[in-house]
């Protein structure tokens, strides 16, 4: 199902039918991306309610899909409007890394996200992206904000 709400994403969006940890919380994840003890309901509910249907469930339960450039989950809705895919799509990646020219740090790039458990992707820099204006804008925000890396 390739997704139609106005991101710049070239992937498709994907089911999450798996589980895990959550690594901030350390919560036990389970199918379609929610609490491990409420995935069995979701999971009737989809099979039943939707028929198991990927659209009509994407409109109820956005996060319970991802997508398949960029590991971020369905339900990206914090004004961000971009894949951030580091080098690996058709037009230049919009994270603040690729922008400076930097690599993702090791303490993005390999958390073990359930969103993107199972993909293989790109740390960066995508060389097209670098821009010495958002740059210095990131750069400074960055130091502004604390944020190290």
């Amino acid at each position: 199902m390739r997704g139609r709400d106005g991101t710049h994403h070239f992937g498709e969006l994907e089911l999450i039918t798996w589980g895990g940890r959550e690594p901030v919380s350390n919560e036990e994840i389970g199918w379609g991306n929610c609490v491990a003890s409420e995935s069995a309901a979701l999971k009737k509910q989809y099979e039943e309610q939707f028929e198991s249907d990927d659209a009509r469930m994407y409109r109820y339960w956005p996060q319970g899909f991802r997508w398949t450039c960029c590991g971020n989950d369905g339900d990206q809705r914090l004004g961000v409007r971009q894949c951030d895919h580091h080098d690996t799509g058709p037009d230049p990646c919009q994270c603040d890394f690729c922008h400076m020219g930097k690599s993702l740090p090791d303490s993005i790039y390999r958390k073990e996200k359930i969103e993107s458990r199972g993909l293989s992707l790109s740390g960066g820099p995508d060389v097209h992206s670098f821009n010495p204006c958002k740059a210095a804008i990131a750069d400074s925000m960055r130091a502004l904000f604390g944020m190290t890396e």
